[in-house]
C-alpha cells in the first residue's frame, strides 16, 4: 500500500474506509501564510462564495465523524494533520501555496464572466504569489483531517 503524507503510523490496522478532506476555516483556505496574500486570500474567498451556491462544502473536514456514525461505522478515528512548507523545501512550499491558486486559475474565466472577479485581480494574484515564492522568509501551513472507519 502506498501511504501520502506519511499516514501508515495513523492507520495501524485494517479498515473499511479512509477519507481526507482540507479544514477550510475563515476566508483562507485554512492556509496560514508569511507573508501575507491578502489578493490570492481575497479571490479564494470569493470563489468559496461561488462554489457553495453550487452546494460544494467545503467545511467537511469537520463533519467526518458524523458521517461515518451515520453510515455505520462502528471505530471511527479522526486525525488532523498540518501541512507546511518553507524556502527549505521550495518545492513542497509551491505546491502547498499553489494549489489554490491552481484552482483559481481554472475558474478564472467563469469568475471573471460572473463579475465575482476582474482579470487584473488575476494578474495581481499571480504577482504575489511569485512574490511571496520568492521571499526568503515564507511559510505557509494548511490542516486537514483523516477519518478512519472500521467494522468491528
Amino acid at each position: 500500500m502506498k501511504w501520502i503524507f506519511d499516514l501508515q503510523p495513523m492507520v495501524t490496522s485494517t479498515f473499511d474506509l479512509v477519507l481526507s478532506a482540507p479544514e477550510h476555516a475563515r476566508a483562507h483556505g485554512g492556509m496560514l501564510a508569511f507573508p501575507n496574500m491578502p489578493r490570492l486570500f481575497d479571490l479564494w474567498s470569493k470563489y468559496g462564495q461561488r462554489v457553495k451556491a453550487t452546494g460544494e462544502d467545503r467545511y467537511i473536514g469537520r463533519q467526518l465523524f458524523s458521517i461515518f456514525a451515520q453510515a455505520g461505522f462502528s471505530s471511527i478515528d479522526i486525525h488532523p494533520f498540518p501541512i507546511s512548507g518553507t524556502q527549505q523545501n521550495p518545492e513542497a512550499f509551491k505546491m502547498l501555496v499553489g494549489v489554490p491558486v491552481q484552482i483559481l486559475e481554472r475558474d478564472k474565466g467563469a469568475m471573471i464572466n460572473e463579475g465575482i472577479a476582474k482579470a487584473e485581480d488575476f494578474r495581481e494574484m499571480l504577482h504575489e504569489f511569485k512574490s511571496v515564492l520568492s521571499h526568503p522568509g515564507a511559510f505557509a501551513m494548511g490542516l486537514s483531517f483523516l477519518a478512519i472507519g472500521k467494522n468491528l
